[in-house]
């Protein structure tokens, strides 16, 4: 779902220079099941392949990398990253 919003938000621009993708777990969500808390032990176990200055690169997993701003009143919140399919399949369109 992530890529498709990208998709759609990417269209309506000449170009595109940073893509920036965050998702906001927390206690917001107190009874996130099995399944969400072993894919979170999953992508954060061990390296994960990434994107960075124009090609893959493999970093050490769940590791504090930068902040982003979010809406709804949240704020600013830290960022760890993680293993996920998005750093290496958007650079597939965006470069």
């Amino acid at each position: 779902m992530s890529n498709v919003l990208v998709a759609d938000a990417a269209s309506g621009l000449d170009t595109v220079e940073d893509i920036d993708l965050g998702w906001l777990v927390g206690d917001e969500r107190p009874n996130v099941g099995r399944a969400v808390l072993q894919h979170l032990m999953h992508i954060a176990a061990g390296d994960c392949l990434t994107w960075e200055n124009g090609g893959p690169a493999v970093h050490e997993s769940y590791v504090e990398t930068t902040t982003l701003q979010m809406g709804g009143g949240v704020g600013e919140i830290l960022l760890y990253e993680t293993a996920h399919p998005e750093p290496t399949t958007l650079p597939r369109r965006y470069p």
